[in-house]
């Protein structure tokens, strides 16, 4: 009689305190030119979490991030360089270095990123998620 092995999960559970390192987290291609997209945490990181998807954004100059959102709630903080952020009804913002937005769930969280700079715009991003620290849906806005 063959014997049954208890087949090991391949998720990594979160045991408590880790460090991250920028320059080790992997890349995601989401098929932006232009846009490196690095995860810290969640999804496609080497540091799994519950609830919470942390990432890096790097915009090159003149790069854009059209008109999207997600299925789950977001807050981004300008680390450095400079761009402008055009929000669900058209309303466009200077981003700064320092400068932090929250984007809803949903459409009316819809958000378009324009790097207007001569530098690299760097963006932390974080999303709840209630799927195991798994990247939210981006759904891209009707044009």
């Amino acid at each position: 009689m063959p014997s049954k092995k208890k087949s090991k999960s391949s998720k990594k559970k979160v045991k408590g305190l880790e460090i991250v390192n920028l320059k080790s987290a992997p890349a995601l291609d989401v098929g932006i030119n232009g846009l490196t997209l690095k995860v810290l945490s969640g999804e496609g990181s080497p540091t799994q979490t519950e609830n919470l998807v942390v990432g890096y954004l790097f915009l090159e100059p003149g790069a854009i991030i059209e008109s999207h959102h997600h299925d789950y709630e977001e807050f981004q903080y300008v680390l450095s360089g400079t761009g402008t952020l055009e929000d669900a009804k058209g309303k466009k913002t200077e981003l700064r270095p320092e400068m932090g937005f929250y984007c809803p769930k949903g459409p009316e969280g819809a958000h378009t990123i324009t790097n207007t700079s001569d530098y690299q715009l760097n963006i932390l991003f974080i999303h709840s998620t209630a799927e195991g620290g798994k990247m939210p849906t981006l759904s891209w806005s009707k044009g």
